[in-house]
């Protein structure tokens, strides 16, 4: 008889937050890009724009942010593997990530 073996995968978001433990940044910066993780939908995109997720952000946990600080924290969101995470629309996926020239 064999033994049952639980097995934990993690999700997406999670995987990404994992690859945010790597970098040494600001706190404030950390959350934003959490933030901007919980955000993105099952494919790795962010179908929300920008001022509307400051005003989110603002309203839901009454931390305020400039829309010039939510930029920075998804740019630094889009370095992360998956290649193309965090874009806004499946064409955003830069071209360099496609292997196309």
């Amino acid at each position: 008889m064999y033994a049952t073996t639980a097995v934990y995968l993690l999700s997406f978001q999670e995987q990404l937050k994992d690859q945010l433990k790597e970098y040494d940044i600001a706190p404030d910066l950390r959350h934003l890009i959490e933030y901007l993780i919980d955000s993105l939908d099952e494919d790795g995109y962010l179908h929300t724009p920008v001022s509307d997720l400051v005003n989110d952000y603002s309203f839901a946990l009454g931390r305020t942010c400039s829309e010039e600080q939510m930029c920075e924290a998804l740019s630094v969101l889009q370095r992360f593997d998956p290649p193309g995470c965090g874009c806004t629309f499946p064409a955003g996926v830069p071209v360099t990530s496609t292997g196309a020239e």
